[in-house]
Formats: structure tokens, sequence, C-alpha cells
């Protein structure tokens, strides 16, 4: 019996779709009782990378909130009023935070 077949991935089952998790699609972490059991390690290990990056730096619009709005397509993308066909816009400026400690 050979465990190496690519080919398995080409055609998903439909089933596969309907298990839940942010990555239940692509059978990742997979569900249920055979599910990864770093599953929960990798999210809490995302969680802590995301706060100490958004903890490090300053973020600001550089224009009016007024004059962003969104779009939504398969996702919602910001974009500048009147500027919707540049494509997805942020008007964000994005600085270090200085070394002062809580």
């Amino acid at each position: 019996m050979t465990f190496s077949r690519p080919e398995r991935w080409e055609n998903i089952p439909e089933a596969a779709h309907s298990i839940p998790g942010i990555w239940g699609n692509s059978l990742a972490f997979s569900g249920g009782t055979r599910a990864c059991i770093g599953y929960r390690f990798s999210v809490v290990e995302m969680k802590a990378l995301l706060y100490v990056l958004v903890r490090a730096f300053s973020f600001s619009l550089t224009m009016p909130p007024e004059s962003v709005r969104t779009r939504t397509a398969i996702v919602t993308s910001p974009y500048i009023e009147g500027k919707m066909n540049e494509g997805p816009q942020m008007p964000l400026f994005v600085s270090a935070v200085s070394g002062e400690e809580d």
C-alpha cells in the first residue's frame, strides 16, 4: 500500500468544504477525531505574532475617513472615493512605535 498519491488533492470531495474552521477547505489541519493536534497551537502562535506586530507599529489614515469607501466582491476592499477603477487602496501611514514599554 502506498501513501504517496498527490493526485488525490486534484478533486477535493464536496464533503471537505463543509469541514469547519479557517482552513477546512484545504484539509491542512483536517477536522473531527483525526484533526491535527497542532491546530490550536498554530492559531495561538498566529495571534501572538499579530499582537506583537500591531503593538510595534502605529497606524493612521493619510486622508479624511469620509473619502475612504469599501467595495465588496469576494472580499471587502477599501478604495479612495473617485478612484475605484485604480484597484484596492488604503491611504494608511504606518510608523514604528517608540521604545516605551508598558
